[in-house]
């Protein structure tokens, strides 16, 4: 099953930023001010593997439409 998202961010180019060379296989449009909506395929998925669309989507702000949940960004830094 595909994910589809709402993402909080500036522009499309934030996005395409964290979605990296997968981004073109992806729908990614404006939505409203501060808000972009986003759809990855299965077959990217697939391809790429669930682990790979899920450290891109930990760069973002965004609310899973299937689960009806936000879910916030990860840190960039680490604990030990």
């Amino acid at each position: 099953m595909g994910v589809q998202l709402v993402v909080k961010a500036a522009s499309e180019d934030e996005v395409n930023l964290a979605l990296g060379n997968i981004a073109p296989e992806c729908e990614i449009f404006i939505i409203d001010v501060g808000l972009v909506g986003l759809s990855i395929p299965t077959k990217v998925i697939n391809s790429v593997g669930k682990e790979i669309i899920d450290s891109k989507l930990a760069q973002l702000n965004r609310f899973d439409l299937w689960s009806g949940a936000w879910c916030e960004k990860r840190p960039k830094w680490k604990f030990w």
